[in-house]
């Protein structure tokens, strides 16, 4: 299931949720219990993966490189968007 980064604009509080594709409803802070809380996006999030697999993808030839040219493009992109 995927992880996604949230962060509280009550008490500022970043945080990892897991959930599925399809689930859009409201994210409550794990540490203040607002659910006044949105995504954020970060390419630590995202590719960083400390060891784990996350996915069946991780299991195919080449897959650390493919990984590294996804973050390079997702990396360009968020900075032409003026995200980074």
């Amino acid at each position: 299931m995927p992880r996604y980064d949230f962060q509280c604009e009550s008490c500022q509080e970043v945080f990892e949720v897991k959930r599925s594709f399809s689930d859009t409803g409201p994210v409550a802070c794990k540490a203040c219990g607002s659910q006044s809380t949105h995504q954020v996006f970060s390419l630590l999030s995202t590719f960083a993966r400390s060891g784990r697999k996350d996915s069946p993808l991780d299991d195919m030839p080449h897959a650390e490189e493919y990984r590294k040219q996804a973050d390079a493009v997702i990396h360009h992109t968020l900075k032409r968007m003026g995200k980074i």
